[in-house]
């Protein structure tokens, strides 16, 4: 399966293992926390990394001490991964030029992006993703070609599969990247087409087994499957084809050169809190752990301290109680033996400060502080704050410190829908048919050629996930009513789309069947159907306002002013149809309003001058779309 026309020289397995051994060493800094990060959200908060072995491991308990824990580190990311997906990030397509075709091809391209978007649950997937961005500052999005399914396909990529290249400050710079993945024997076979022998991931211990079960139970005991690595390198000057390896163990799968055209990394990378000089991002629970730690502290102290409220017996040695004191009320003891003067001694212990009380409460705030999670994103309101604007304004200055956040994820899902869009050009079938559902259960069906499509810099994908609006449902209502009031906003759609209360597929809206219509009468009027200009004839039922409105935006363009004059005669006379044929429907409407109303009816339009002529003697008559 090896590709043999590059002369470049074949990466060896032994070598593709050195390179992923170089990145394993460059990220094992960051490892460690990660696991910890992982195990303190999970409630696993006696633990810690020990360097000598890279393993996670539990601390030794003192006997007789409490362990308590007071999990701040669960709600501060359930609400950091609740800021992050307040709004989901909405990917579209932008024309190349302003031609009807290839705002069409826009329009196709689009809602391609929403079908991809149900299919790939992409919501689920971005909820996982934004767990691993909270707890270890990193994640990847994977972008390919399943051609088992023959479509598009992602993944979400945990840190700990993901071997870049280390010399790399950036994915941007990144050369090559190394995906590992755990699989069973049957998935791997469908995958890659081969049998496989089954082998173990690294022994993992029970903390880590709860911690990661995609590779062990909760017992450590490794579950059968297979490790494959996949080797990826995008062409460049060194290997002018690039490199696709895939391999398990010391066992060649395959070898060949880089499957892809755009020559990008199948990966996008979503970060949390950037770090200086470095590709790998911090997490908030990496500066949380800290006042975690000491939380855990004071409350074990406060609990040991109460269990100790009663004061502790001290026995001399000599003395033979009947019973061992307790915490009963009114209790004897009654001891035989021992020198006249030994007795049992009471020792009483002294309470705690008074401030030790609130140092709990203290130590969460300034955690909470250092999240940027304020009284307001926790549902409170500070005191003397009352205005339900000045509420909202809190919360959206909480908001502002994961920008970067939201920006980068912005950033990864545009790369990766333009991965997808290049991929669907190189491997789909040349004709798609495209179905588009609304809420209602209604379906469109597009027809597009893949060649149609536009690549590399002519492709332009743009992301948006906020607006100048408020998040908040209450915030967005007062906003755009506000808005209305002061005659900012005066279309009611426009209004309802900013209130989230327009369908969430805008091409299927009750007119989008005369636009499409209006759309096929420019195509035929200018003879790119069937190679023939001709004039057409509308229905009287049409939205004629929608269809003068497109009518009207393409006789605008510079592609209208290319038209030979002829050609641009049947858009006039067909628009002046349209026109005529609104003015009846508005006069019938009047003639119906004043009939009501009692007074006599207008004369209808036209009266005396006739309609419009066709155009141009002995020209082709008109048709009907």
């Amino acid at each position: 399966m090896a590709d043999t026309s590059d002369t470049t020289p074949k990466l060896d397995i032994m070598e593709l293992q050195q390179r992923k051994e170089y990145a394993r060493k460059s990220r094992r800094v960051w490892e460690g926390e990660w696991w910890a990060n992982l195990a303190y959200v999970n409630g696993e908060q006696y633990v810690k990394w020990d360097l000598n072995t890279n393993r996670l491991i539990e601390m030794h308990q003192v006997p007789g001490s409490e362990r308590v824990i007071r999990n701040i580190c669960m709600p501060i990311t359930r609400r950091e991964r609740a800021k992050i997906l307040k709004t989901i990030p909405t990917v579209e397509a932008l024309p190349k030029t302003e031609k009807e075709d290839d705002q069409y091809i826009a329009k196709v391209l689009n809602a391609q992006f929403r079908d991809w978007r149900k299919k790939w649950k992409m919501d689920r997937r971005l909820r996982n993703a934004s767990f691993w961005v909270v707890t270890t500052g990193n994640v990847w999005m994977k972008w390919y070609w399943d051609s088992a399914s023959k479509c598009v396909q992602t993944a979400v990529v945990p840190p700990f599969d993901v071997y870049p290249d280390p010399y790399a400050k950036s994915m941007l710079d990144c050369r090559w990247v190394i995906q590992t993945q755990f699989l069973d024997l049957q998935t791997a076979k469908e995958r890659y087409g081969k049998d496989f022998k089954p082998m173990e991931m690294d022994a993992l211990a029970g903390l880590e087994g709860r911690l990661y079960a995609n590779y062990a139970d909760a017992f450590s005991a490794n579950l059968p499957g297979v490790v494959v690595n996949e080797y990826w390198e995008p062409p460049s000057a060194t290997r002018p084809k690039g490199a696709y390896v895939v391999w398990a163990g010391h066992e060649l799968v395959y070898e060949g050169p880089f499957p892809y055209k755009h020559g990008k990394l199948p990966f996008t990378h979503i970060g949390h809190i950037e770090r200086a000089n470095t590709k790998w991002y911090a997490s908030v629970m990496d500066y949380i752990r800290g006042p975690q730690e000491e939380l855990n502290r004071v409350e074990s102290q406060i609990l040991e301290n109460r269990n100790l409220a009663n004061g502790k017996w001290f026995i001399p040695h000599t003395l033979e109680l009947e019973a061992d004191p307790d915490a009963s009320p009114r209790q004897i003891l009654r001891a035989s033996g021992g020198p006249p003067d030994a007795a049992p001694q009471f020792i009483e212990i002294s309470a705690l400060p008074s401030w030790v009380a609130n140092e709990s409460d203290r130590i969460t705030m300034f955690a909470q502080d250092m999240a940027g999670q304020h009284e307001v994103s926790r549902g409170g309101v500070p005191g003397r704050v009352e205005a339900a604007q000045a509420i909202q304004l809190l919360q959206e200055t909480d908001d502002e410190v994961l920008k970067d956040t939201i920006h980068s994820m912005e950033e990864a899902l545009a790369e990766g829908y333009w991965q997808c869009a290049n991929l669907l050009k190189q491997f789909g079938n040349p004709k798609q048919l495209l179905k588009a559902y609304d809420d209602e259960g209604k379906v469109e069906v597009m027809e597009f050629m893949v060649q149609d499509l536009p690549e590399g810099e002519d492709l332009q994908i743009t992301t948006q996930t906020t607006t100048g609006l408020p998040q908040s449902i209450a915030g967005r209502w007062d906003r755009v009513l506000n808005l209305w009031q002061y005659k900012i906003i005066e279309d009611p759609k426009q209004a309802m789309e900013l209130l989230n209360l327009a369908p969430e597929n805008p091409d299927l809206l009750p007119e989008h069947q005369d636009k499409a219509q209006a759309y096929r009468e420019n195509k035929l009027m200018q003879g790119a159907l069937d190679g023939e200009p001709r004039p057409i004839q509308p229905y009287q039922w049409n939205n004629h306002p929608v269809h003068m409105e497109e009518h009207r935006r393409y006789m605008n363009s510079d592609e209208f002013r290319s038209l030979d004059p002829q050609t641009q005669q049947f858009f006039q006379f067909h628009l002046e149809q349209h026109e005529q044929m609104h003015l009846q429907e508005v006069q019938k409407q009047a003639e119906v309003e004043m009939t009501a109303q009692g007074q006599p009816p207008m004369p209808p339009p036209g009266e005396g001058g006739g309609g419009p002529m066709p155009p141009g003697p002995g020209g082709p008559a008109p048709v009907q779309a």
